[in-house]
């Protein structure tokens, strides 16, 4: 004896009726139309499968995780500001400094830079003569 298979009745358009209905009125294979009662469509995602549509609970936590970004990446981005001020504040504050500590190189007034003794023997006493010499 062969094992008969259940009767599926589902609701299309507000009109209850089996797959093998559905499937001779929209020209669908009942194949497909097992396969998409199979996988939780019900109602006119049978007729038409899914589109991507996401429901309400997935909507809002996608809302929510791409506001949690944003939120995330402000915060970064006011952290990155705060350490370049506080870098610019102590670059100043020790350039500051090192005016307090030294005005006279800042003020203006010309440098000694006296030679060295040894660049002097360096240049005047050389131990092998340029090539253009020889």
């Amino acid at each position: 004896m062969m094992a008969r298979r259940k009767v599926i009745r589902v609701r299309i358009k507000g009109k209850l009726m089996t797959l093998r209905e559905v499937s001779e009125k929209y020209h669908i294979s009942p194949e497909l139309l097992r396969y998409r009662y199979k996988h939780k469509m019900r109602g006119d995602e049978l007729l038409c499968g899914r589109k991507d549509s996401k429901s309400k609970d997935e909507v809002e936590y996608m809302k929510s995780q791409i506001k949690d970004e944003e939120k995330e990446r402000e915060k970064i981005r006011k952290k990155a500001i705060l350490n370049l001020y506080q870098r610019n504040v102590r670059a100043e504050y020790e350039e500051e400094r090192k005016r307090r500590l030294r005005p006279w190189l800042y003020d203006g007034t010309p440098q000694k830079h006296s030679r060295d003794p040894y660049w002097f023997d360096v240049t005047y006493n050389q131990m092998f003569k340029k090539w253009s010499e020889a």
